[in-house]
């Protein structure tokens, strides 16, 4: 079974007070700070969390993105070989006079004697907690996670061609440390080029072939293509080629054409 908070949840004051948390922002984070204050290592699935707040697993996805993306939470992930087996949940919380600041990741002081020193220390401390009281993850709603993610990369990305490929290796590149942020810049870039270079669309990179080839590790080259005028004389047709010299030429001797030839050059 999940882990759960049977009895009640702990919510800091700092997080009551924050204004760029909405309500259900701060009930998440108050089942996750319980959790962690309880089992020291937290890895609630998103439907378990879905199931008890009456939410859909894409909601449950969201506001742990917007969680992570504000500084509130962290999300880490434990890989078995290329896979990920589990999701873990860190709750940041530092200062109780004024905000949120320090990753409980970094070892400190007990806060309230329940919150272990160092959440990471203690995933193998609580192995015998774990077995009874939670199942792994799931690992869709990891890699829902991730496909949540990349699809805001593909969005913007100009060829979307080879979806399948290229999110493979999106996942491989987040795997060894790449960050969104990285390959969201490495997008931008390749856009600006094809903007400035006016590229054509068939000659555009397919998604596949662009993260396949880190198109975020890439240098491009923003300066605008130069076109040059072609300012260069065109001769004009001969005159004893147009249809009614050609028409005429059925009534001329061969004398009359060279002649017509001849003083081509004079005209």
């Amino acid at each position: 079974m999940e882990q759960s908070t049977k009895f009640f949840n702990q919510i800091p004051v700092p997080i009551v007070e924050a204004d760029d948390l909405n309500d259900f922002e701060k009930l998440l984070f108050s089942e996750i700070y319980t959790m962690a204050n309880s089992y020291g290592s937290i890895f609630p699935s998103n439907g378990y969390l879905a199931k008890r707040y009456g939410k859909t697993k894409v909601t449950i996805s969201n506001t742990l993105s917007k969680l992570q993306d504000k500084g509130y939470i962290n999300l880490e992930y434990q890989y078995s070989g290329r896979e990920i087996e589990k999701r873990f949940i860190y709750p940041c919380l530092n200062k109780l006079n004024g905000g949120i600041k320090e990753n409980f990741n970094t070892p400190k002081r007990n806060l309230y004697g329940g919150i272990k020193e160092n959440f990471k220390d203690n995933i193998s401390a609580n192995k015998s907690i774990n077995k009874s009281n939670n199942n792994i993850s799931d690992k869709p709603d990891i890699e829902s996670d991730l496909e949540k993610r990349f699809d805001n990369l593909w969005k913007i990305y100009p060829n979307k061609k080879g979806k399948p490929r290229a999110f493979a290796a999106y996942k491989k590149a987040i795997k060894t440390g790449t960050t969104d942020e990285l390959i969201k810049a490495g997008i931008e870039n390749y856009l600006a080029e094809i903007k400035a270079k006016n590229t054509q669309k068939s000659f555009i990179k397919h998604g596949s072939t662009w993260f396949n080839g880190k198109g975020w590790e890439d240098d491009y080259d923003l300066s605008p293509t130069q076109y040059y005028k072609n300012n260069k004389a065109v001769k004009g047709v001969p005159q004893w080629s147009n249809a009614k010299t050609l028409k005429d030429r059925e009534y001329m001797s061969d004398e009359e054409v060279e002649a017509l030839i001849n003083g081509l050059g004079d005209t």
